[in-house]
């Protein structure tokens, strides 16, 4: 069995069937070396001298603003992301038709997802680096996914009690239970439809680029952050011969094609970039 056939069969794991909405258990990232000596000086602040041996220890809590500064300035370096380009992601965000989603006026994208799922938690590395090109967080929340699932402990964030601004793009999130398996959120009866219309056996986790791309399942197996931290991780977006940045920065630069794609006022500084316009020719 290769890896995309293993994966998507672990994938199969965090699907969800439609029980007056969702089952019961859905009821349930400036490059270079001032970066890198941020998350160095964040990872003994935060992490303490042994940070493999807190994969939890930081769910929950709130990413400082030093931490969230770093993710900004990694998103939007430019060189970066034409270096990596679509780097590891092999497959594409389906395009769809659809009748255009707007929130407060604005491109939506929707995210359904789950604390506990290790492919949700791969997935919002690169999600939070696209959006921080188009706004930028106020509020986040580092969590871990389920220690009882395969991948156990992957470092990710929630978007849970997050903050997201921006003038250009809207954003709505369901994450449906943290990281136990306990309830968090619901999707409204708008969310739900849009989910069931457009999901791939009601699989996520579920991103909807405004009605006009779907990304149901992950691009990236969680096993590439296997063994890591956030700060590990974060500390290897810049090596763009890291398996981590090929598949966390590629993620990213696929998920901002998508954001240009679902509305065509979003800003020509993102969406003129190389590394967009490559992965629209390469069918992305």
């Amino acid at each position: 069995m290769d890896q995309e056939q293993h994966q998507q069969r672990q994938q199969h794991q965090h699907q969800h069937q439609n029980q007056k909405g969702l089952s019961k258990d859905a009821k349930l990232i400036i490059g270079g070396v001032v970066v890198l000596v941020v998350i160095a000086l964040l990872g003994y602040n935060y992490l303490g001298s042994n940070p493999l041996a807190n994969y939890t220890s930081l769910d929950y809590q709130a990413v400082p603003a030093a931490q969230l500064h770093a993710l900004y300035n990694i998103a939007n370096n430019v060189s970066l992301a034409n270096r990596v380009g679509q780097g590891a992601v092999g497959s594409f965000p389906k395009r769809v038709n659809g009748t255009a989603m707007t929130f407060q006026g604005k491109p939506g994208l929707l995210f359904i997802g789950a604390d506990y799922c290790p492919f949700c938690a791969a997935t919002r590395w690169g999600l939070v680096l696209a959006m921080m090109r188009f706004g930028n967080f106020t509020q986040l929340h580092y969590t871990s996914s389920f220690s009882g699932d395969v991948f156990p402990n992957t470092a990710t964030f929630t978007f849970y009690n997050s903050t997201y601004m921006s003038g250009v793009l809207g954003f709505a999130h369901v994450e449906l239970t943290n990281n136990t398996k306990s309830p968090l959120q619901q999707p409204n009866a708008s969310q739900n439809a849009t989910f069931y219309a457009y999901s791939t056996s009601g699989s996520i986790p579920f991103i909807d680029f405004g009605n006009r791309s779907i990304q149901s399942g992950s691009i990236m197996s969680p096993g590439v952050l296997a063994n890591k931290n956030w700060n590990q991780i974060i500390a290897q977006l810049n090596n763009t011969n890291s398996t981590i940045s090929q598949s966390v920065i590629g993620s990213a630069d696929v998920f901002t094609v998508q954001i240009c794609r679902a509305d065509g006022n979003m800003p020509a500084s993102v969406c003129s970039a190389p590394y967009v316009q490559r992965i629209i020719s390469n069918g992305g």
